[in-house]
């Protein structure tokens, strides 16, 4: 398993987060495009909030990582208690 975490703060936009794994991913469409013959290839992205009403904005511009590498979306959302501190 490779597991990457894109060097942009926790508390910027989603897009921006996916906007970093392509620049990374980019250069190598092809070659993870032929490992989807062999093994499993996905791309997961986290969002946690301690709102219960907290969401995001993904610019379509920003799928290009999933229609490129032709993979699904795939979120794990957590909403966390409020702290009552």
């Amino acid at each position: 398993m490779w597991l990457y975490r894109v060097p942009v703060d926790e508390l910027r936009g989603m897009q921006v987060h996916m906007d970093a794994a392509w620049a990374l991913l980019s250069p190598k469409v092809e070659y993870l495009r032929a490992l989807k013959q062999r093994a499993k290839v996905e791309v997961l992205l986290g969002y946690s909030s301690n709102v219960d009403h907290g969401g995001f904005n993904i610019r379509a511009e920003s799928l290009r990582l999933f229609t490129e590498l032709g993979v699904d979306l795939k979120l794990y959302l957590v909403m966390l208690p409020d702290d009552p501190a």
